[in-house]
């Protein structure tokens, strides 16, 4: 889904995985039920936290959110407290 912008059809996830439409499903559902993804019409899923879409862009290409270039909508002012 990180590649998509707004909404990723369910085809497309199921192309770039590689997996059977069953399968998917399977890890649709999961999302959907833990709050991470929400349904977006027919075929269609889309992130439903902020900012998580941003996210796993940054942990797929490699750099940490912190030191990412992209807009953070001016959350970046706001670190996370330390551990």
């Amino acid at each position: 889904m990180s590649p998509d912008v707004g909404s990723s059809k369910m085809s497309d996830i199921i192309d770039r995985m590689g997996v059977t439409g069953q399968y998917a499903q399977i890890y649709k559902l999961r999302l959907i039920d833990s709050g991470y993804v929400q349904a977006d019409g027919h075929g269609h899923v889309r992130f439903s936290l902020p900012y998580l879409a941003g996210y796993v862009r940054a942990i797929a290409s490699g750099s940490t959110p912190s030191s990412s270039k992209q807009d953070d909508g001016g959350w970046g002012e706001f670190p996370p407290p330390a551990r």
